[in-house]
């Protein structure tokens, strides 16, 4: 949710990005154990069609800000931060457009409201 007129964004964003970023690393880095344990896994979600609730929030991530392809394909051509700046980016809108739907919804229940008692009187 959107915090009104100040313009702040819930927490959430903060968090959503710092697990991509963790992803982009396990994707883009071979050398680690890390990585190799990641490429296994992918490879049992793959095959074997076992869900893992880490990867699964990854995955609902990247659906969710447009990036459906980058969790199919496990690779993101751009930078690091290329990458966060447009999870970003897109978290935001979605957070704007969800508050504007909101007082949209909160102004048309106030004009309803307003429309039946004048019409009660």
């Amino acid at each position: 949710m959107l915090y009104g007129d100040l313009g702040r964004f819930p927490l959430s964003i903060c968090i959503k990005k710092r697990i991509i970023g963790f992803w982009y690393k396990l994707c883009h880095n071979h050398s680690t154990l890390s990585s190799l344990l990641y490429k296994f896994i992918v490879n049992d979600i793959t095959n074997n069609g076992k869900t893992y609730h880490c990867f699964e929030n990854v995955r609902s991530i990247l659906f969710e800000c447009n990036l459906g392809h980058v969790w199919e394909s496990q690779h993101f051509s751009g930078s690091r931060s290329t990458l966060l700046s447009f999870v970003d980016h897109m978290l935001k809108k979605l957070i704007i457009l969800q508050y504007g739907k909101m007082m949209f919804i909160f102004h048309l229940n106030v004009l309803i409201i307003e429309y039946s008692k004048h019409n009660t009187n």
